[in-house]
């Protein structure tokens, strides 16, 4: 997508308890800014139609 449309973000949406027990790694903290990535934090809500965006982090 880099290639074609180099204009667009593109965010990684994870549900919040992947995000803590994985992306708070600083291993992977580096890779993700090392890639320019966004993170989008949500916690899923298993009670309604729609899941539910919590926070956001931005690593830019």
């Amino acid at each position: 997508m880099a290639d074609s449309e180099p204009e667009r973000v593109l965010y990684l949406a994870v549900p919040l308890n992947a995000y803590n027990e994985f992306f708070t790694r600083p291993f992977i903290q580096c890779v993700i800014q090392l890639l320019s990535s966004s993170i989008f934090q949500y916690f899923p809500s298993f009670t309604a139609e729609k899941e539910t965006l919590t926070a956001s982090v931005s690593t830019c």
